[in-house]
């Protein structure tokens, strides 16, 4: 029963301590930086694919654990494995919903992005 408790907790503090406070105001990024493939820039997730860029939260759809790495097209959680693709479609539990997607618009001076957080 230790045990199960022990890992709850544990589990728990490790989402807050990868939690990140975000505010509502856009976030503007440069679409010179972008490559292509997947981008994780300050807490948002920049997929590039030819013309198109789709933006998502780079939160975990589990427990909320900050999303860091990408790996061959797969975007990975450290803190309990879910997995998602390029499309952000949770593709390995524990996570089974889809990243949240973002609103992007272009900036003013159309070298610039703005994504709307939420």
């Amino acid at each position: 029963m230790w045990i199960i408790v022990f890992g709850l907790l544990y589990g728990f503090a490790r989402m807050l301590k990868n939690q990140q406070i975000t505010s509502n105001s856009p976030k503007k990024i440069a679409k010179g930086s972008l490559a292509e493939g997947i981008n994780i820039l300050d807490g948002v997730i920049l997929v590039k694919s030819r013309n198109t860029i789709t933006a998502f939260e780079a939160k975990c759809t589990h427990l909320g654990c900050q999303l860091k790495h990408s790996e061959n097209g797969i975007i990975r959680c450290s803190c309990h494995g879910s997995a998602f693709n390029d499309k952000g479609a949770a593709v390995k539990g524990p996570a089974f919903k889809s990243l949240t997607k973002l609103s992007i618009k272009q900036a003013n001076d159309s070298q610039m992005l703005e994504i709307q957080m939420p």
